[in-house]
């Protein structure tokens, strides 16, 4: 089973990235009225994975490798400069606004008043908290 899967992700791959490579080398065409360096890059690589995906399939085993070991690499990259910016963006403003308004959603003040933080709950809701699927 392992091998039928691995073959048709070579497939895809050995097939899939030259079309891709094809459609980016016309939208530069397009763009720039002509063939640029870029252009000439991803004909070069859609044309080299597909000779492999041809002649070749498993040298194309040790090229997709390098390609989901780059693909790791520049996703969690990407992940952290991501969720910092959103962070930044959205939880920052949101927990200064909510600081200065003074609420407290979780209850996390402290009371001198109150013997308990316990929150009661009623059977119904504990049943379905038990209950979750």
């Amino acid at each position: 089973m392992k091998n039928a899967n691995e073959k048709k992700q070579l497939l895809v791959f050995g097939y899939g990235l030259p079309v891709i490579c094809t459609l980016l080398v016309w939208r530069q065409c397009v763009k720039h009225g002509g063939l640029t360096l870029w252009a000439v890059i991803f004909a070069a690589a859609g044309l080299f994975v597909l000779i492999l995906a041809i002649l070749r399939s498993s040298w194309l085993k040790v090229v997709l490798s390098w390609w989901m070991k780059a693909a790791r690499l520049i996703g969690s990259v990407l992940t952290v400069i991501i969720l910092t910016v959103i962070y930044g963006i959205v939880f920052t403003p949101i927990s200064f606004f909510l600081r200065l308004s003074g609420k407290d959603y979780m209850c996390r003040k402290k009371s001198m008043g109150r013997r308990s933080y316990w929150i009661a709950r009623l059977p119904e809701e504990s049943q379905q908290q038990t209950k979750q699927f």
